[in-house]
């Protein structure tokens, strides 16, 4: 079959032109993913007193061929941290009153925008002061001080004296079970508890988010580490009470 050359190069410009497209859609705003490894405290066989604890394998890494996926997701502008193990060998351990189930994912929220906490100043920083801040875009913007100004939860001091950064966080268990941690405002408005204060989520714990270096975060919940826990039935979540769920998660930047 005869092509002419300038059908060729038109429709190589065109296809030129739609992967351009692309390219400039999916672009991101905020920088690339951060590849993590994930310490989980306790294991299902000793616990040591968590209730959201490892598979006694090791730390978690970030690694697409073991089907490991445990990144801050920068890209997408979120800073949420996640671990995702569903298509994986390994996975974490909710121990809960009525038994152990499997925990195949879970999503703390704004973890990789929370900024050193050691500092000398952060407490009275102007993220800790400034609350929630959006730009022209309707997205979160920087402060002057160079952070995201998502702080929608305060900061505060814990029992020792060391400053944290209070987020949520939710759990996903086999058959179809969710565990939260409070409720984000930034990313659910209509379900948080300022506009639905009849969300069970707003009875459960905020985590508490420590970062005392450029490459290392500490997680764990308020000390009642409370969960609101709900299942999938006819249709919908529905809430079952409440659990306690102590836990302790150590981040780090592969």
């Amino acid at each position: 079959m005869n092509i002419s050359h300038i059908t060729v190069v038109s429709v190589t410009l065109l296809l030129g032109m739609v992967t351009d497209a692309a390219a400039q859609k999916i672009k991101t705003t905020c920088g690339a993913d951060v590849a993590l490894n994930v310490t989980v405290s306790g294991t299902w066989t000793a616990a040591g007193g968590y209730a959201l604890v490892s598979d006694g394998l090791g730390v978690y890494q970030n690694a697409p061929r073991n089907k490991v996926t445990a990144i801050f997701q920068v890209g997408n502008c979120t800073h949420d941290f996640t671990l995702n193990l569903n298509q994986s060998s390994r996975t974490l351990w909710a121990l809960l009153s009525g038994g152990d189930v499997k925990a195949p994912f879970f999503n703390f929220d704004r973890i990789h925008s929370v900024p050193i906490t050691t500092d000398a100043p952060f407490l009275t920083s102007q993220f800790c002061t400034g609350g929630v801040m959006y730009g022209s875009d309707g997205k979160i913007a920087k402060n002057s001080e160079g952070a995201y100004q998502d702080n929608y939860a305060g900061c505060d001091v814990d029992e020792a004296g060391a400053a944290f950064v209070r987020r949520a966080a939710g759990v996903t268990l086999d058959g179809d079970e969710r565990l939260a941690f409070q409720i984000s405002p930034i990313d659910h408005p209509a379900e948080a508890c300022a506009a639905n204060p009849a969300n069970p989520a707003c009875g459960a714990s905020f985590i508490r988010v420590y970062h005392p270096d450029a490459t290392t975060w500490v997680l764990r919940p308020e000390p009642a580490a409370t969960a609101s826990h709900k299942v999938w039935a006819g249709g919908s979540y529905v809430f079952v009470g409440y659990e306690t769920v102590p836990l302790e998660i150590v981040v780090t930047k592969q």
